[in-house]
């Protein structure tokens, strides 16, 4: 028997199912990394919302932070506002307990909490902080010795 040069019909058959099933998986790889590219971009936005929202408490309750030691969440409490698509909630809690890694809630007493929230219907991002009496003295720099009335 010769052998005729070329390809015989079962092995070009073959050549392209191969070459399917490469292609598809290429295209499945792109999509994933499109679908995370675009998770990240959301992520990045509600963390810059939150961001932004609690620089901008944070110098509030740095300028009058006597007043901010007696808010309950039921009290401060802000939104929703609508930003850039998303829902924003701010809450701000005067002497807040704080609950360390290991152990039972100790009650703080010169630390104001802010809590932001930004849902933008697809997943929440919470951003919770502490300002402290330190950050809001005014005038001379705060020490232990003389913590300032903020602290008081």
């Amino acid at each position: 028997m010769r052998r005729r040069s070329g390809l015989t019909i079962l092995e070009a058959l073959i050549a392209v199912g191969v070459l399917g099933v490469v292609v598809a998986a290429l295209a499945s790889l792109q999509l994933s990394n499109l679908q995370t590219t675009r998770g990240a971009r959301l992520d990045s936005t509600r963390l810059e919302i939150a961001v932004a929202r609690f620089e901008q408490e944070k110098r509030a309750v740095e300028a009058d932070f006597a007043s901010f030691l007696t808010c309950t969440p039921a009290t401060c409490r802000s939104g929703p506002e609508f930003v850039q698509g998303a829902d924003v909630n701010v809450s701000v809690t005067g002497r807040p307990n704080v609950v360390p890694a290991s152990g039972s809630p100790v009650a703080s007493r010169g630390l104001v909490e802010i809590v932001v929230s930004v849902d933008d219907g697809t997943d929440t991002l919470t951003l919770r902080q502490f300002v402290s009496c330190l950050s809001a003295s005014g005038g001379a720099a705060p020490s232990v010795a003389n913590p300032g009335v903020a602290c008081e």
